[in-house]
């Protein structure tokens, strides 16, 4: 048996809840899926492609009072096509600012 060993400087913590994002330089806020989440980066799906080095905003408002909202200033990554999901995007980003 081969052994695994992760090369992500940051554990992931799954997730599948629902997040805004605005690209940094327009006003429209777009809803997004956050499938994924660790302190040095977050996956959303997104109905629309996103160009790899734009920065974006995100608002994921947890479902609960006990737990405050996360901001946070982002680059993307990459922006590639979800195959099980048309219309879908997975913007994989980095984390650039956590913001108050």
């Amino acid at each position: 048996m081969m052994e695994y060993k992760e090369k992500r400087d940051f554990h992931r913590m799954a997730l599948d809840c629902s997040a805004q994002f605005r690209i940094n330089g327009s006003g429209e806020m777009n809803e997004a899926m956050v499938k994924d989440l660790s302190s040095g980066g977050i996956l959303l799906w997104i109905k629309q492609q996103v160009e790899p080095g734009s920065e974006i905003s995100i608002m994921l408002q947890p479902g609960t009072d006990i737990t405050p909202p996360l901001r946070a200033k982002a680059q993307v990554i990459r922006c590639d096509p979800v195959d099980e999901e048309p219309d879908t995007f997975a913007a994989a980003c980095s984390m650039v600012e956590i913001l108050d």
